[in-house]
């Protein structure tokens, strides 16, 4: 389909093979004209596990030189599996990039399965479990609250 030649293209044609993978950097590949609220949440949280977020590549909310750059992630973490599982795929094809299995946080469950997985990828396992203790901390009262009224 027209999204699979047009990631296609990016990767073949825009994305620089210059650019080496950096150790600590991930993309976050949103799903079409991004959700710029979740977007900046998944960063906060990849920020806060000591990585580098290369953010966004999606149109029309990016330039050509971060799609250029996008090579220097050594990972991929995608928001949308069909959008972003297909970029993330051609650039694991070219480039070796490598496609962090979780997707998209939608939930407290999900979120914590999704930080698990990028760290994984990264060997921050240990991080991500302080991180996921301290956020499941600072929400506790709100969670509280909306458990009272279910």
């Amino acid at each position: 389909n027209g999204y699979d030649l047009a990631h296609d293209f990016i990767v073949d044609e825009i994305m620089d093979e210059k650019f080496e993978p950096e150790e600590d950097t991930v993309n976050v590949i949103p799903y079409g004209n991004a959700a710029s609220v979740d977007e900046k949440e998944c960063v906060r949280l990849l920020t806060m596990l000591g990585l580098k977020v290369q953010t966004p590549l999606s149109v029309p909310y990016t330039t050509i030189n971060k799609v250029k750059e996008a090579r220097r992630a050594k990972a991929n973490t995608m928001m949308c599996m069909t959008f972003g599982w297909n970029f993330a795929r051609a650039m694991n094809r070219k480039f070796g990039t490598v496609m962090v299995p979780e997707s998209h946080p939608l939930s407290i469950y999900y979120t914590n399965k999704w930080l698990r997985s990028v760290a994984a990828t990264f060997g921050r396992d240990k991080q991500a479990e302080e991180l996921v203790s301290n956020e499941l901390r600072a929400i506790e009262g709100d969670l509280k609250e909306l458990k009272k009224g279910a």
